[in-house]
């Protein structure tokens, strides 16, 4: 008499019969391809400023300002408290894209697009660690 032992589906593999071991690892599969990603569209709140660490790698830092729900300047009422609420982010840029941006002289008040990292200090600051930093699409003002 021979005895065979069920065997449970690898990371890769699906099983043909639904339980919750297959839903687990679907599971463990969304868990495994997340990644730390910050999407930003805002409008610098001073001009960029171009820095070199003690590496001598090249670094700008500005800060920008994210509305978080935008209302059209012509929907928008003072006396019914529409104004936006705004949320600054810390955007930091590291390397030769920093000259780059520099070089653009984004001037204070411009869209730009952000994409990168959220990076946390252990006395509880954050800031963005850019990988990606341009002028918005112009359908955004």
């Amino acid at each position: 008499m021979t005895t065979v032992t069920p065997s449970t589906p690898s990371a890769g593999q699906a099983s043909s019969t639904p339980s919750a071991g297959n839903a687990l690892h679907q599971v463990e599969d969304r868990l495994a391809v997340m990644q730390n990603q910050v999407f930003l569209l805002g409008r610098l709140c001073h001009v960029p400023n171009l820095c070199h660490v003690r590496s001598g790698r090249s670094k700008v830092a500005f800060r920008l300002a994210v509305p978080r729900n935008p209302v059209p300047s012509h929907l928008r009422s003072s006396h019914r408290g529409d104004d936006p609420q705004v949320d600054y982010a810390t955007v930091i840029l590291l390397g030769p894209k920093a000259r780059e941006l520099h070089a653009q002289r984004l001037p204070r008040g411009a869209w730009v697009s952000v994409r990168g990292r959220l990076q946390t200090w252990s006395n509880g600051q954050w800031e963005i660690v850019a990988h990606y930093v341009g002028p918005a699409p112009m359908d955004v003002a």
